[in-house]
């Protein structure tokens, strides 16, 4: 534990930056910023509120992908898939993670208030079959943000004159962070986190000029 004030409020003032993390399956981003912010307390000694820290994510992720099918082949299903290929317009799963007027729409719909999500013109940059073992499929997709998986896979579906569900879902990238970036919940320590900002302070500059060029 840090002995005085100022030590205290220099560590605090220290976490500026951003940094990845890998999310366990069954915990929720909430739940990741909640057992990251106790970590970082109890490696300081001190309430990181006190001193303005926040913590927030750079987008929810969604739990679950796979999917059910019967009686597609797998000719038939990498075709539907290249459908989805480039820029369309989708509709958001009705539990997904969105909001309206800061109230999520699961909550609003365990409320029965009647949500309508507006569909959102989105990009999948590209789709490849990694297994197709019916019922059950995987899939490694390229796309851009605001792509709901959980609304792909059940359109693909209904593409295919059947149904689909999702089942698991990895996200693998963000921005310039790959899995390998990603600090499991066993490294948040004040000490790996800060070699995670500093990191990632250098691996963005890096990315976005490439983004300009």
């Amino acid at each position: 534990m840090f002995q005085n004030f100022k030590d205290s409020r220099k560590m605090a003032n220290s976490l500026k930056g951003i940094f990845s993390v890998y999310k366990e399956k069954g915990m929720t981003s909430v739940d990741v910023l909640r057992f990251l912010r106790l970590q970082i307390e109890d490696d300081l000694g001190l309430n990181t509120k006190m001193y303005g820290v926040r913590f927030g994510h750079g987008g929810i992720l969604d739990q679950s992908s796979c999917g059910v099918l019967d009686h597609v082949t797998k000719e038939i299903f990498e075709g539907a898939i290249k459908q989805f290929e480039g820029s369309s317009l989708q509709k958001q799963p009705p539990h997904g993670a969105m909001n309206l007027d800061r109230i999520g729409f699961s909550d609003l719909i365990g409320n029965e208030v009647d949500v309508s999500p507006e569909p959102r013109n989105v990009h999948c940059h590209s789709i490849c079959c990694k297994e197709f073992n019916p019922p059950y499929f995987s899939l490694d997709i390229h796309c851009s943000g605001g792509f709901f998986v959980r609304s792909f896979i059940h359109d693909l579906g209904l593409a295919l004159g059947s149904f689909a569900h999702m089942l698991e879902l990895e996200r693998t990238q963000h921005g310039p962070f790959t899995i390998k970036d990603a600090l499991h919940q066993y490294q948040w320590s004040y000490a790996e986190v800060m070699e995670a900002i500093t990191k990632a302070d250098q691996m963005c500059k890096e990315y976005f000029i490439k983004k300009i060029r």
